[in-house]
This record gives C-alpha cells, sequence and structure tokens, in this order.
C-alpha cells in the first residue's frame, strides 16, 4: 500500500489489525460499512486500482482484447454470421433459394435460405491451407495455382503461348538410356515446352533412335557416321530458326521445378540482351553430377589454379559460396536476383556443358573455330582451351554462372563400366 501511495495505510492496519478488506476500503477513502455490504464495489475498487499502477496487467488486458477483436475480424471474413453472402460472387447467388419455414423446429432445417457451399481459396502454398479443404480439393487448388507448369508453359498451340526465342540443340551419340532420362526430365519440367524448338544431332543415327527423338516432339538430324562434337554442333547452330539457343549433351538432366528454370533462363535471356554476358552456363552449381574434374583436382587448393590453368579458375562457383569476395579482380556479381557471377573466358574454360549465347554471337565467333580440323588424339574443348587462344581465352568474353539447371547423369557410361567390370 506504500508503494501505489495510500498515506493512510499505517492508520488502517492498526485500527483494523491487518483485515484485508478492511484495510483497502479505508486506504482508497470508502467508507467501511458501505463496502462491507456491497462488495461488488470493493472489488471494482481493487481492479481500478491494479490497472492505474500495474503496468503488465494493463498490457494483458489491451493484448487479451485485441486477440478477441482479431478473432472476431477472422470469423466475420470466413464468412461467419450474416456476412457470407455477401463474400460470394454473382453465380453463387444465383443458387441462394428461399422455401417454406419448416412446421418442425429442428435444429438442421431451421434455416430459411438455402446457402450456396463455401469454397475455399486457392492454396499456393505460402501459408498453412485453411482447415476446411480436404486432400483432393488442395490437389485439385494446386493445379490451378500459378505455380502450375501447365499454366507457367503453355503447349504452343495454346493461344496463352509466348515465344521465349530459344532452341534447345542437344547432341547424342551412342548413350539411348542416358538421352531417354535427360528427355523424360525435360519433358517433366517443362522445358521442351518452354523452347520454341528441340533439335537433336544424332551420331550414327539410326532409324530407331530417330523414332524415339521424334516421339518426344524433337527435330531430328544426324550423320551415319560420328562426324565429331564440334560439327555437329555447328550444324545444329546453323539449322536452328532462334535468337537464342542452348547447346547440351544428351546426359544433362533437368533438375529443378519448373518455375526455377524458368526464371533462370529468362535471366539469362534477359543479361544477354543487357550486354552483360555472352555466354550463360548452366551446370547446376551443387548438383553438378560426377565427374566434376576441377572439384576433383583442386578442391581445397584454389589458389594453384592460376599458376597450372588460370581458365579453370571460374570452375570454384562449384564449392566457393562467394568467389567474387575472395578473387574480386576476377570475378564480379552480374546480377542479385536470381544471382550470377561473371568472369571473362580468360579465367573461365570453354566447356560443352549446357551454356546460352545467340545464334548470332557462336556465327560470328566460334563457327569458324567448329568447323577447323583437330588433330587426331584431341578434341573441341582441348583445342579452344589450349591451342587455339584467340579463338576462347584472349577473346574476353564475358562468362556467367549462376545456380544452374542441369545434373550430369551418364547412365550408358556407368553400365558398360559395371559389364567391364564384371
Amino acid at each position: 500500500l506504500h508503494s501505489l501511495g495510500c498515506r493512510e495505510a499505517p492508520m488502517a492496519l492498526r485500527r483494523h489489525g491487518g483485515g484485508e478488506d478492511e484495510i483497502f476500503a479505508e486506504a482508497l477513502g470508502y467508507d467501511h460499512d458501505r463496502t462491507t455490504k456491497k462488495k461488488g464495489r470493493m472489488s471494482l475498487a481493487r481492479v481500478t486500482m491494479f490497472l492505474r499502477h500495474d503496468t503488465t496487467l494493463r498490457v494483458l488486458l489491451i493484448a487479451l482484447l485485441c486477440l478477441a477483436l482479431v478473432d472476431i475480424f477472422v470469423r466475420l471474413k470466413e464468412g461467419g454470421g450474416n456476412s457470407h453472402v455477401q463474400s460470394h460472387g454473382p453465380e453463387d447467388l444465383q443458387q441462394v433459394q428461399t422455401r417454406k419455414p419448416p412446421t418442425s423446429m429442428n435444429e438442421n432445417e431451421f434455416d430459411y435460405i438455402v446457402r450456396p457451399k463455401r469454397t475455399s481459396p486457392v492454396h499456393t502454398g505460402r501459408s498453412a491451407p485453411p482447415r476446411d479443404v480436404t486432400d483432393e480439393k488442395l490437389e485439385e487448388n494446386r493445379r490451378n495455382t500459378l505455380y502450375n507448369p501447365t499454366l507457367l508453359v503453355p503447349d504452343k498451340d495454346d493461344p496463352r503461348h509466348k515465344p521465349s526465342h530459344l532452341c534447345l540443340l542437344v547432341l547424342e551419340w551412342n548413350a539411348p538410356k542416358s538421352l531417354k532420362n535427360s528427355l523424360d526430365s525435360w519433358r517433366r519440367g517443362r522445358l521442351l515446352h518452354f523452347a520454341d524448338e528441340t533439335i537433336i544431332f544424332i551420331q550414327e543415327i539410326t532409324e530407331e533412335k530417330r523414332k524415339m527423338a521424334e516421339s518426344y516432339g524433337l527435330r531430328v538430324i544426324g550423320d551415319k557416321a560420328n562426324i565429331n562434337i564440334s560439327p555437329a554442333f555447328d550444324l545444329l547452330v546453323r539449322n536452328a530458326t532462334c535468337k537464342f539457343v542452348m547447346i547440351m549433351e544428351k546426359d544433362f538432366e533437368l533438375v529443378e521445378p519448373t518455375h526455377v528454370m524458368i526464371e533462370q533462363l529468362e535471366a539469362g535471356i534477359n543479361m544477354i540482351e543487357q550486354g552483360d554476358a555472352d555466354v550463360i552456363r548452366y551446370r547446376h552449381r551443387w548438383d553438378s553430377g560426377e565427374p566434376n574434374y576441377a572439384q576433383e583436382t583442386y578442391g581445397g587448393r584454389e589458389d594453384d589454379i592460376y599458376y597450372h590453368q588460370p581458365n579453370l579458375l571460374c570452375n570454384v562457383h562449384y564449392w566457393i559460396r562467394d568467389p567474387a569476395w575472395r578473387w574480386p579482380d576476377k570475378f564480379w556479381r552480374c546480377r542479385d536476383h536470381p544471382e550470377f557471377f561473371c568472369s571473362t573466358s580468360r579465367y573461365c574454360n570453354w566447356t560443352n556443358n549446357p551454356s546460352l549465347f545467340t545464334k548470332k554471337w557462336w556465327m560470328e565467333h566460334f563457327s569458324k573455330w567448329a568447323t577447323a580440323p583437330i588433330p587426331p588424339g584431341s578434341n573441341f574443348e582441348h583445342q579452344l582451351n589450349f591451342f587455339w587462344p584467340d579463338a576462347w581465352n584472349n577473346a574476353n568474353h564475358i562468362v556467367a554462372f549462376g545456380d544452374g539447371l542441369f545434373k550430369h547423369h551418364e547412365i550408358d557410361r556407368q553400365k558398360r563400366q559395371t559389364d567391364r567390370q564384371t
């Protein structure tokens, strides 16, 4: 009572011998007889005193009041009370029918209006689904959300389809199982629908291989012989009808969902259009598959790359989180959302892994090298990275690489190795 500022507390204690009700009554200026006769006023006085002096109790009561108001608001928004009729559209309102009052007062029938069944909002995965949504309803709603691949990438005969100006160019040789696995992942992830056209070059082509590729909607070209990688890539680019092309070999599986695939490819196309990069690499950063020779050889001793083979340095982004922080003179962050790093071709080798560029860029800078003779025992990547410096290392092309989309997954080679071991 002293702490509450009641100056008459000592006298009250002495006069009433510590009786609780009497002490509160006299300390608060109430008449003792009136207080004992009307306990309700005494309780109100106590609550008033505590609210006036106890901040914690005051905050607690305000919080409870706010929660009650929020609960009322949520119930009204969900359609409780008399507001549910306004929450429906015109079509639902047409379903409302009136009927005669029932003769009995059955609780289930005491409703003069047949209300339309309330449908739950579409669940987009950003919050918990409503409590009254069944698994079947949730699956139906999920098929109608923005993240539905069918809605994101309509078929080419659908009026909603918008050209991506992108052609996929695929090279295959003697790997039917790897190719089928890759094609299944591309179709499952709607990549084949996102691209305006997919062309495949089959080395040592047969009628069986042609039919299998055409069953996925691919345009097939090829040769009865193995004409090597670089001439095949050049023929693919020359046959492309799109502004942008992405080359890849048969054993790169799409491991990201549709909306990520679209985000990554549109970001790469945008970077090329704005002049921020010449080539975009799309092998997956964290799930690159095997083998990854740069990581196997230089993992843990990255600085040695600069002295042994400088154009391998950009491959550290497969296991170094921020190469631009560690080597700011060789890397820079060229896009934030989604994140991409850039470097020059001096520090980033040419690779036949999935890469995006324009058809014009290839024809101006690479076609003459792709059709150049290659010495026996060498290959296109080896020549570009070691023996043709003017084609790549000294050309100062800008290469961008982000989180990527594709994992190297070669099934046929694994089978051949297993058969050989057996």
